[in-house]
């Protein structure tokens, strides 16, 4: 099973249902996955929380808001998963690439951490490209 997959479509499926917030299975990977989504405002807090013997991460969506003041959809446009489990996808520093002219942002795994393809160009460093977020 592919984890990272299950995270970015429960948060998806969140968005599209208008929920506050979203649980999803505590691994480290995700939880620096999703600091990336926050550092780049694409969600709210995160916080891990405990559940029973295991860790929850949870995500508080952001969504846009229409000239009411009402949540009209969700800020994440399209979450893309590149590299897969059956077939790694990798980038060199100067193959690093810009999703929707600097708008997106790409999740990066180095040498340094996880961390989003702006970090890792200023940092001079390639490595598995994540995914794609817009």
């Amino acid at each position: 099973m592919d984890t990272i997959a299950n995270m970015f479509a429960m948060i998806m499926t969140g968005m599209e249902r208008k929920k506050e917030t979203v649980d999803v299975p505590h691994s480290r990977e995700k939880e620096n996955i999703a600091a990336i989504l926050a550092r780049n405002g694409f969600i709210g807090a995160q916080e891990v929380v405990a559940r029973g013997s295991k860790k929850v991460l949870r995500l508080k969506l952001r969504y846009k808001k229409d000239k009411f003041g009402h949540m009209s959809k969700g800020i994440i446009s399209k979450i893309k998963r590149i590299s897969k489990p059956g077939c790694r996808v990798y980038a060199g520093v100067d193959e690093i690439p810009r999703i929707m002219s600097g708008y997106g942002t790409v999740i990066m795994s180095t040498s340094r951490g996880i961390i989003s393809g702006e970090e890792a160009s200023q940092q001079k460093v390639g490595g598995e490209v994540i995914a794609y977020v817009w």
